[in-house]
């Protein structure tokens, strides 16, 4: 229990630290501007003459008996608090087992009609550099 009392006061920290480094944050001056021209954009498809600031306080009414659910606040702590789990090298080797097949089918196919090619030509080289030699009898 008291493992999980220090987890969270160091939560609590870290989320003030978090707090007064941003601070001094704040959106930029056309932002408010920019919102209530895309509401004025979406709203006159929907409602006639309607005006923006109506709209929004219409929906910040309906939608002010909302709340999260009982447990999301903690499901949200849980998931701060919990460090990213690396991928073990076996999950990439399965995910690109299948794939890295099929590549090498492929460059053995390719080497193998290389091979032949190659030799191919090799057995005329040789052929050809080979003087005729008449036996005498």
């Amino acid at each position: 229990m008291a493992e999980r009392d220090d987890r969270q006061v160091q939560l609590d920290g870290e989320l003030a630290r978090l707090a007064q480094a941003t601070s001094d944050l704040a959106p930029e001056e056309g932002l408010a501007a920019a919102v209530m021209e895309e509401v004025a954009r979406a709203v006159p498809s929907v409602h006639e003459g309607a005006d923006p600031e109506a709209v929004l306080a219409r929906a910040a009414r309906a939608t002010s008996g909302l709340e999260p659910a009982a447990g999301f606040a903690g499901a949200v702590m849980q998931a701060v608090a919990t460090p990213a789990r690396r991928a073990h090298i076996a999950e990439g080797v399965v995910r690109a087992g299948p794939l890295a097949v099929a590549f090498a089918a492929v460059a053995a196919a390719a080497c193998l009609f290389l091979s032949f090619d190659v030799q191919s030509d090799l057995d005329d080289a040789i052929v050809a550099a080979v003087d005729p030699i008449e036996v005498v009898e």
